[in-house]
């Protein structure tokens, strides 16, 4: 498996749409007719800033320097919830924005993030790419903010314990999870019996070191990047939620863009969505055979079905039905098959 930080260093030769791959590179803006700025909460050798910097170069050589994207990543210009404010006010032209920290303006966005809705990765960017997607993003645009057709991919999450596996939703009874600060996660395993616990992800090595939580749940390469897998030992393959980054930007600043220079901005996110999805896809499974070589045992739950069925007996999926709404809900199943 490549990791994050080799495929930093080893991308430097590669292209999208002629366009070369040099990082976090900043473009020289000196002579550009304009001058944007795009944040992102990710560090430097993640595939979603790597790739972001792949577009904005090629945007820079297509319209021949007239348009200047300089990347700010790791948090640079502030947290998510920030830039979103920054975003909206046009404090930043561009920005990656999960669909959680977009709940913020609107719980639609959210809507992709349902457990277990989605039994693969392409049919999770079918539905974002389609009429799903198109939900959330005119839901969006009501807050002065257009996201690029294609969603950037975060992955599949799993599940991680030190003791048990988790082959069926019985195995969740009692078990103290640690869980992102989001009600839509932390209700999945609410639902499933266990006693989940909101932890930020920089305090979760010492909580799963001192058994302030027994189990923990994230992207299998976020999980390998931050070591986690000496304070765990067993991988449950769950896929019990999958993560994106919409690319956002503000329409007023999209809008004021040349309609040629618009084209080739929207042109070159949506490509390189399509590339940075593979490549995310490629690093999660092939982190979670790193794991295995670190020692850690890699269960394939043998039923399930029986998480899906926990939720719906607990009411789990009949409750977040209500908050989306009937159009929204419908639409999810098309891809997500019966929930509630």
């Amino acid at each position: 498996m490549l990791t994050r930080r080799k495929f930093s260093h080893l991308a430097a030769g590669a292209s999208l749409g002629g366009a070369s791959l040099l990082g976090t590179r900043k473009a020289s803006s000196a002579d550009a007719e304009f001058n944007y700025k795009f944040a992102c909460s990710v560090g430097t050798d993640d595939p979603v800033t790597i790739y972001a910097q792949k577009v904005a170069d090629r945007i820079k050589d297509e319209t021949k320097g007239r348009l200047v994207i300089q990347i700010f990543a790791n948090s640079q210009l502030g947290t998510e919830n920030v830039v979103l404010s920054a975003l909206r006010s046009g404090g930043v032209e561009f920005s990656t924005a999960p669909s959680n920290t977009l709940g913020n303006l609107t719980l639609m966005s959210q809507v992709s993030d349902i457990g277990f809705a989605y039994r693969d990765y392409e049919t999770a960017w079918k539905s974002l790419d389609g009429d799903l997607g198109k939900i959330v993003r005119s839901e969006v645009a009501k807050f002065g903010i257009t996201l690029m057709d294609k969603v950037w991919d975060s992955g599949f999450r799993q599940t991680y314990t030190s003791a048990k596996p988790l082959n069926s939703a019985s195995d969740f009874n009692g078990l103290k999870i640690r869980v992102p600060v989001a009600p839509i996660s932390f209700s999945i395993f609410k639902g499933m019996g266990a006693a989940p616990v909101s932890i930020g992800f920089a305090e979760v090595y010492s909580a799963l070191q001192t058994h302030l939580a027994d189990g923990m749940e994230t992207a299998p390469i976020a999980f390998l990047n931050a070591k986690l897998f000496e304070v765990q030992k067993i991988v449950n393959v769950t896929n019990h939620q999958w993560g994106n980054y919409w690319i956002a930007c503000n329409t007023a600043a999209l809008n004021r863009l040349p309609p040629d220079i618009q084209k080739i901005v929207v042109t070159a996110f949506n490509e390189g969505a399509d590339q940075q999805r593979q490549f995310n896809k490629k690093e999660n499974i092939g982190a979670v055979d790193a794991l295995k070589q670190k020692g850690m045992t890699v269960v394939t739950p043998s039923d399930p079905q029986s998480f899906r069925d926990a939720l719906k007996k607990s009411g789990y999926y009949a409750s977040w039905k209500e908050k989306f709404g009937n159009e929204a809900w419908t639409t999810l199943e098309k891809y997500s098959g019966s929930l509630a």
